[in-house]
C-alpha cells in the first residue's frame, strides 16, 4: 500500500524535479527547452539564504517508506505587481500521466495558492500553451485568461537578445 503526499521540495529532490521538468518539456513538444541541470536547481533553490524559487512535489511513498517516487511538482517564485504589490508566479506545474485524473493536479495547485496567501501575495500568475488541456483546469480553478479578457500578451527576451540589446544601447546619456 502506498501513500500520496504533497510537500515542500528539498535539495535532495532536485534530480527528480529536473527529470519531471524534462517530462513537461517533452509533453509541450519542446524537448530541447530545458537548459539547466539539477545542480542549478540545487544552487538557485537551496544553495543560499535567498532562494530564487519555491517548489512543492507530489510523492508516492510505499508503506515501508523505503521506496519513494516523485511524480509531480509545482515551481513558483515571488514577483511584484505595481498595481497590487507582492505576487506569485507559477512557473511550472506538472503531474506525470499515470497519476492524472485523480485530483493530484488540484492538490498541488491548491497547495501553491495557499502558500501564496500565506506569503501575502495578492495574485498568482501563470501561463499555459493554448493547446494544453490544462487551460480548462485553470479556468475551473478560477484563473482568468488575460489575453482573451484584457489583451495582455507575455513577451520574453532570451540571453542573446538581451546581450544584443545592451550592446546597441547608449548608457552614457
Amino acid at each position: 500500500m502506498s501513500k500520496i503526499i504533497v510537500r515542500e521540495a528539498t535539495k535532495d529532490d532536485c534530480v527528480g524535479i529536473r527529470s519531471l521538468i524534462q517530462e513537461l518539456a517533452d509533453f509541450e513538444k519542446m524537448p530541447d527547452g530545458p537548459q539547466i541541470d539539477a545542480s542549478v536547481l540545487e544552487e538557485d533553490g537551496f544553495g543560499n539564504d535567498n532562494p530564487r524559487f519555491g517548489c512543492f512535489v507530489l510523492e508516492e511513498v510505499e508503506e515501508n517508506k523505503e521506496k519513494r517516487k516523485l511524480f509531480g511538482y509545482a515551481l513558483y517564485f515571488i514577483a511584484y505587481s505595481t498595481w497590487l504589490g507582492k505576487s506569485m508566479y507559477l512557473e511550472d506545474i506538472y503531474v506525470s500521466p499515470k497519476y492524472r485524473g485523480q485530483g493530484m493536479g488540484s492538490k498541488l495547485f491548491d497547495t501553491v495558492a495557499k502558500k501564496g496567501l500565506e506569503l501575502g501575495c495578492q495574485r498568482m500568475d501563470l501561463r499555459v500553451l493554448s493547446w494544453n488541456p490544462a487551460v480548462e483546469f485553470y479556468a475551473r480553478k478560477g484563473a482568468v485568461d488575460l489575453t482573451a479578457r484584457e489583451g495582455w500578451h507575455n513577451y520574453s527576451l532570451d540571453v542573446a537578445s538581451m546581450a544584443k540589446l545592451v550592446s546597441k544601447a547608449n548608457f552614457d546619456s
